[in-house]
């Protein structure tokens, strides 16, 4: 039976947050109850995508953001020009239920339209004021070995429907990527849905707060191998307790020098940065030569 009307409606009005938090206790119910037959030995197939590199890999996040309009084809390839090994990159549906590649939940902050790409055609959302690109011309566009982190916006998805995680599953699949994507996301209910619907796919759950032994403990059995913190909140302790866990750790979002010491020093899988050709410049100098700061640590 199809969600009422009416549910999806006050489900759109609530704000991110308390969306996050009410998918974050169903599904950490859900995992736990589960716990005994759903384990990280459940993972079918391939190696998981991060795990054959040896110290931080490159993430270009959005692309060569930092230089480049975020989520584009010409951010994608500059970063691959830039010797990064993962570009990540930001999925949702349009009215029609395409994927389409762009960060906001709506397009005011990209092109001063107060829209919602939910709300809008794929011909719309692709008209030259515009100019977003869907899933498929990506992986149309790049080499067919490039390692693609696809995040999943959480503002996109719904509680009581499973559409944009099924339309990246089948996307993956249709196009031979399983063995190169990573999908990730902040809601650990989008993390759920996708090893339920596809438990060969290598997932990523972002965190940008405290991690508490609680967390940690929670975090191992949503099943994601790897995942990403806000660096704010990386510290030793929080990287061994992960680690412990069986989770790999990157962080995000670092472009400085001092960032990408910290990231070596903390032994992190990779580092997501809007600079690869910094993270380059910055693995090429030796031990005594630093690299000029841009902005401050938080």
């Amino acid at each position: 039976m199809p969600p009422l009307p009416w549910l999806i409606r006050i489900e759109r009005c609530l704000h991110p947050k308390i969306k996050e938090g009410i998918a974050k206790s169903l599904v950490y119910y859900f995992t736990i109850k589960e716990a005994r037959t759903y384990q990280q030995a459940r993972y079918q197939g391939h190696p998981h995508c991060f795990d054959t590199f040896e110290g931080p890999l490159c993430v270009a996040h959005r692309g060569f953001s930092g230089k480049y309009p975020e989520n584009s084809l010409a951010a994608f390839q500059a970063a691959l020009d830039h010797e990064a090994e993962v570009i990540e990159l930001d999925v949702q549906c349009s009215a029609e239920g395409h994927l389409v590649v762009c960060h906001d939940p709506d397009l005011e902050r990209l092109t001063g339209l107060p829209a919602f790409v939910r709300d809008l055609s794929l011909s719309r959302l692709q008209a030259p004021d515009m100019g977003l690109v869907t899933l498929e011309e990506v992986f149309a566009t790049l080499p067919a070995d490039t390692l693609i982190n696809i995040e999943i916006k959480h503002e996109a998805t719904h509680f009581l429907q499973w559409h944009t995680e099924q339309a990246v599953v089948d996307c993956v699949r249709a196009w031979g990527r399983s063995k190169q994507v990573v999908i990730s996301a902040f809601n650990p209910m989008i993390v759920h849905r996708i090893r339920k619907l596809a438990p060969e796919l290598s997932t990523a759950y972002l965190i940008t707060q405290t991690l508490t032994p609680l967390l940690i403990f929670l975090l191992a059995r949503v099943n994601a191998r790897y995942v990403h913190v806000d660096q704010r909140y990386l510290n030793p302790r929080v990287v061994r307790a992960l680690q412990r866990k069986g989770i790999q750790v990157l962080g995000y979002t670092l472009n400085t020098a001092e960032a990408f010491q910290w990231a070596q020093k903390l032994g992190l899988t990779g580092v997501i940065t809007d600079y690869p050709d910094r993270w380059r410049q910055f693995c090429t100098l030796k031990p005594a030569e630093t690299l000029p700061r841009t902005q401050p640590l938080p």
